[in-house]
């Protein structure tokens, strides 16, 4: 399923998710209302297993907000370039579900840093792992090459340990990987596919 944002006010597609991502105008409708009845559809129409959202920058923020208002809903969220809210108090929900981020460190348009108003992806993370009780700090379980730009491999990946049965909250960090580069890697888009079905 691919569903499509409502259009803002200059004609372009967006989720109503955080505060900080991307709702400019100020609109009401409400995208966990609206995704939430496509996930209930589909599971009245076909033997859905499990449900994994992936979004990249304000998609990857609206999957948080779907994560913490209505996890009984889901299973799985991968987020590339987008972030949690920065009020923790609004992240409501304490039923766990596992979480695989993806930021660029070289991303000047969601940085990967915390920030004043900006949580940002170490810390994104790092909070699901502790709704799951995960262990901290993470372990570096290997590294991956995504971007012909950057010599070598230059993503890192870090897996906590200890989480509560079934969950798993990974974080990618990729070392120069900017807001958009990594989506075009094949390798990268087979991986994510791998982890979201829970395979990879």
């Amino acid at each position: 399923v691919q569903p499509e944002g409502t259009r803002d006010s200059e004609g372009s597609q967006f989720w109503n998710a955080t505060e900080q991502c991307c709702n400019f105008d100020g609109s009401t409708v409400d995208d966990v209302a609206y995704l939430s009845g496509l996930i209930d559809e589909a599971r009245s129409l076909y033997p859905v297993k499990s449900v994994a959202l992936v979004g990249h920058s304000n998609g990857g923020f609206m999957a948080y907000r779907m994560a913490c208002e209505v996890p009984e809903k889901l299973d799985r969220i991968a987020s590339l370039a987008g972030t949690t809210f920065f009020d923790e108090s609004k992240c409501v929900g304490t039923t766990p579900v596992s979480v695989l981020h993806m930021h660029g460190t070289a991303d000047d348009t969601i940085a990967y840093a915390s920030l004043p108003g900006h949580a940002g992806a170490e810390e994104s993370a790092s909070r699901w792992a502790t709704k799951a009780g995960c262990a901290e700090p993470p372990v570096i379980t290997g590294t991956r090459d995504y971007l012909s730009s950057v010599d070598g491999e230059e993503t890192t990946v870090s897996q906590w340990s200890g989480c509560a049965a079934g969950i798993d909250i990974q974080l990618w960090s990729i070392f120069d990987g900017d807001h958009y580069m990594i989506g075009n890697s094949d390798a990268y888009k087979d991986d994510v596919a791998a982890w979201t079905t829970g395979s990879g």
